[in-house]
């Protein structure tokens, strides 16, 4: 959290490295449109399915790097990614990772690794979806309280969280209780032309609509 506020208030370049699945792109929209409220100068990059492949690769990172990126932070990736991070540390680019896939016995040489299923994390729930993981950085950055981050992001949280098939127990069960709360009351643009499209009525959008409507648009 520390290294984030310090990149927003000394003006450094953010690039937020996303995943094109539903998770990934609820991962990266909800950073950055936490970090845009920040007046942060952030961008995201999202790779290509067809040409890039899950996860970081060095072409993408040098690319990052003639753009004068100071600081990557991954979303729903990063937790393997060891000779990419090496690499884009020989670059001078710092780089922060949140995923909820399981880490490797080796942990990438990163500034911090936010993963629920490293071995020395304790909590309890450990379950999350990416932008379960994601939401977590923004709160922590934020030091907002839980309800006021998710009367902004639920929807977004609620959708990935779904669209991974996550359990919907503990912080999983809030998310998308909000999120569902907030889609029918006060919908997004984005997501009022995604489930619209899809015949979805507002006011009776459940978890099984975000999962069988919004989230297959969005991984097409």
């Amino acid at each position: 959290a520390k290294r984030v506020n310090d990149a927003v208030q000394n003006g450094e370049k953010i690039l937020i490295y996303g995943d094109y699945d539903c998770d990934g792109v609820t991962s990266t929209a909800l950073l950055y449109l936490f970090l845009k409220s920040m007046n942060a100068d952030v961008s995201y990059y999202i790779p290509s399915r067809s040409n890039e492949g899950y996860g970081m690769n060095s072409g993408a990172i040098e690319n990052l790097f003639k753009q004068g990126i100071n600081l990557i932070i991954t979303v729903d990736n990063g937790i393997s990614s060891i000779d990419e991070i090496d690499y884009a540390n020989k670059l001078g680019i710092d780089t922060i990772v949140t995923d909820h896939h399981l880490p490797k016995s080796e942990l990438p040489d990163a500034i911090a690794i936010v993963d629920p299923h490293r071995e020395d994390c304790q909590m309890e729930f450990k379950e999350f979806a990416g932008v379960g993981v994601a939401f977590a950085l923004a709160l922590a950055v934020s030091g907002s309280s839980p309800s006021a981050m998710l009367s902004r992001y639920s929807d977004l949280l609620a959708l990935g969280t779904v669209a991974d098939v996550m359990p919907l127990k503990s912080e999983n069960r809030r998310f998308v209780w909000y999120g569902l709360r907030k889609i029918n009351r006060e919908c997004s643009k984005g997501l009022k032309a995604l489930l619209g499209g899809g015949g979805a009525k507002f006011g009776e959008i459940t978890a099984g609509t975000l999962a069988f409507s919004a989230a297959p648009r969005i991984n097409a």
